[in-house]
This record gives structure tokens, C-alpha cells and sequence, in this order.
């Protein structure tokens, strides 16, 4: 389970006040008419993916803000930041559902 700072984090820094667990997600996919569920952990992958994204953003400090301003700068680093750390905490996981609707 989550901690109550990275259930605030999800909420707060990402926009993401609840994740519904794997039971709850596929129950509503299929209430929604969708079968043929196929559930891939992409745990790893984005695991690797956030931080990299995370560390490269941090190197285009000078160019975004050129453009875009430091409040955005900020702003996009302390996302990308927190999404970041929540992966690395090891309880925050990534899945993709690939569905097709029932005919």
C-alpha cells in the first residue's frame, strides 16, 4: 500500500486523488463493454522512463525557461520530479490494458 505522503503526493504533485486497484480497473472495463483483457506490467519500463525523463529536463533549465518562463520550468520539474520519486518508492507500479469493445 501507498503511504499517506504518497497517497498526497498522487493527489497533490500529480493530479491523481485515486488509483483504483487491478480487480476495480478491469470490473470497469468490462462494465463498459470490454473484453479480451490483456494486463502488461510496465512497472520497469516506466520505472526507468520517469527518471530519465526527470534528469533530462533538469539539463533544458535554461532553454525552456527561454521560452516558457521559470514558473513552468518549475512547475513541470517538481511533476516529473515527484512522479519520479514515487516509482522509486516501490510502491507505485505502471500497468497497459489492451481491450477491444464486445461486438
Amino acid at each position: 500500500p501507498l503511504t499517506a505522503g504518497e497517497r498526497a503526493s498522487l493527489a497533490k504533485d500529480v493530479a491523481a486523488p485515486a488509483l483504483p486497484s487491478r480487480g476495480a480497473y478491469e470490473a470497469a472495463l468490462a462494465d463498459a463493454g470490454f473484453v479480451d483483457l490483456e494486463w502488461t506490467d510496465m512497472t520497469a519500463t516506466w520505472s526507468a522512463y520517469v527518471a530519465d525523463r526527470a534528469a533530462a529536463y533538469e539539463k533544458k533549465r535554461d532553454a525552456v525557461v527561454a521560452v516558457h518562463g521559470a514558473a513552468v520550468y518549475d512547475a513541470q520539474l517538481s511533476f516529473f520530479r515527484a512522479v519520479d520519486a514515487l516509482f522509486k518508492g516501490g510502491r507505485l507500479g505502471g500497468v497497459r490494458y489492451v481491450a477491444r469493445r464486445a461486438a
